[in-house]
């Protein structure tokens, strides 16, 4: 668990292929042989961290979903959460997934959407139920139109780094998200939230 957590604070924080099994090695004060002992080569120790990363985001969410006061509150701390994630995370960490680990991009970024996917629906049907979002939205293609912007916005040829800042496009997303989604009950918490979204 050790050294899966610490080689994921590297991957995020510099990168993945910058960062060697010697590195790994130095910064948990361990031998490669120690190391190797647990993985047989970086890319499964890539993949543990991917597997050990999805999970705990996860966890996260439904802590999320179980504190939250209803559905745009949850959608505030999503958001927040997020940006904390973004905000730790070296830009080049997904970018060496997809060109070196590629069949192990592919698979977590099903795996991601389809997580985000069912989170969305079930934040979009709990907001219908509790009336404050509106009771005509599809929430299966509201879902998905969601995941397409999410995943938008962090591409880096739409949204520089150099150019645009990521809290701002991600609080512009999620204002935009909920304006077109809640009822007039739901635009009277929207508005207790506004201040703290902006």
């Amino acid at each position: 668990k050790r050294i899966i957590k610490e080689s994921e604070n590297l991957f995020i924080k510099f990168g993945i292929k910058c960062i060697s099994m010697d590195d790994i090695c130095q910064k948990i004060g361990i031998s490669k042989k120690t190391l190797y002992q647990v993985v047989s080569d970086k890319e499964e120790l890539v993949r543990e961290v991917m597997v050990h990363h999805l999970e705990e985001e996860k966890s996260v969410f439904n802590s999320i979903t179980h504190d939250s006061e209803n559905a745009i509150d949850e959608m505030l701390k999503i958001t927040q959460h997020v940006l904390t994630l973004l905000k730790r995370m070296n830009p080049a960490t997904s970018l060496d997934l997809e060109k070196h680990y590629r069949e192990l991009f592919i698979n977590m970024k099903a795996a991601q959407f389809d997580f985000i996917y069912n989170t969305m629906k079930k934040n979009l049907e709990k907001g219908i139920k509790d009336g404050i979002y509106r009771d005509d939205l599809n929430t299966d293609i509201i879902a998905k139109l969601y995941m397409t912007k999410a995943m938008s916005m962090i591409n880096e040829e739409l949204f520089p780094d150099d150019q645009y800042d990521k809290t701002t496009v991600f609080v512009e997303h999620m204002i935009y998200h909920l304006r077109g989604i809640i009822s007039e009950k739901g635009n009277e918490f929207f508005n207790k939230y506004i201040q703290t979204i902006q």
